[in-house]
């Protein structure tokens, strides 16, 4: 006999699938509604798990808001540090009163040394002439020249351009003389010289030296007898229109003397005049 097996085939006694009975006709060994009650219970604790886990994810940050965050530390003041005591003002030093001042003594006033009187001249030596320029005189000059006052006298000179003295004739008395001469003339130059006597010879020749002193300089105000010129007792400046001299003389004695102006052409002009000491 052949056999062949079939897909149907299925062993005696066995069934494709479990069985929770004894067979078909046997009752199941657990109860479906069971089953389903488990199955029910299984998936109902599974939402709830779900369930209970979102809760917690999203409950923790409302649990960490509602956490009441830690107070912050009190921060304790620090101790204000005491406060110092002042110091004692330093002693205040009196100043010592400041050492009187010595007033330095004056010194003693220097007595400059007065100026011993030049002697007078003698009628044997003669004033040196005082030049204003080399050869011109500045001032009165000769051996007669004195210090002092005496017997004052004026004499002036022609306002115009006439050569002649005011007065042509002076007396005085024995002794020193003060004169004041002039140059009353608006238009010329004049001097005064007093010569010992009345020599004509003597006058010309002292006029002569005065012209001679004149041409050397190349000046009309040296138009005067050069000092020591023999028989000028004292001459005087060239003086211009206006001026005037003041100065004392002593004439020897008693006698005639005679004054002449020295200016070029003037003693021959006639500018002569005549001293008269009386005794």
């Amino acid at each position: 006999m052949s056999w062949r097996s079939s897909g149907n085939f299925r062993p005696s006694g066995q069934s494709s699938r479990p069985s929770f009975g004894g067979g078909r006709n046997e009752p199941p060994l657990i109860d479906p509604n069971f089953l389903k009650i488990g199955i029910a219970v299984i998936v109902c604790v599974a939402v709830v798990g779900l369930f209970a886990l979102i809760a917690s994810v999203s409950g923790s940050p409302t649990q960490t808001a509602d956490r009441p965050t830690a107070a912050p530390a009190t921060v304790e003041p620090t101790v204000a540090p005491a406060p110092l005591e002042p110091t004692a003002e330093p002693e205040v030093v009196e100043p010592t009163a400041e050492p009187e001042v010595v007033e330095p003594t004056a010194e003693p006033e220097v007595v400059e040394p007065t100026a011993e009187p030049e002697p007078e001249p003698t009628p044997t030596e003669a004033a040196a002439a005082p030049a204003g320029r080399p050869g011109i005189p500045s001032e009165p000059f000769g051996p007669a020249l004195a210090t002092g006052t005496g017997t004052p006298i004026q004499i002036g000179t022609d306002p115009g351009a006439q050569l002649l003295f005011d007065v042509d004739r002076v007396t005085v008395p024995n002794g020193p003389v003060t004169l004041t001469f002039t140059n009353d003339s608006d238009t010329v130059q004049h001097n005064w010289v007093l010569i010992e006597g009345d020599d004509p010879a003597m006058l010309a020749r002292i006029n002569q030296t005065a012209q001679d002193q004149q041409r050397q300089l190349r000046n009309t105000l040296g138009s005067v007898p050069p000092s020591g010129t023999d028989g000028v007792l004292v001459a005087t400046q060239i003086l211009n229109m206006g001026e005037s001299v003041t100065f004392t003389f002593d004439p020897p004695g008693p006698g005639t003397y005679t004054f002449i102006c020295t200016f070029p052409e003037h003693f021959e002009g006639g500018m002569v005049g005549t001293l008269v000491v009386e005794s």
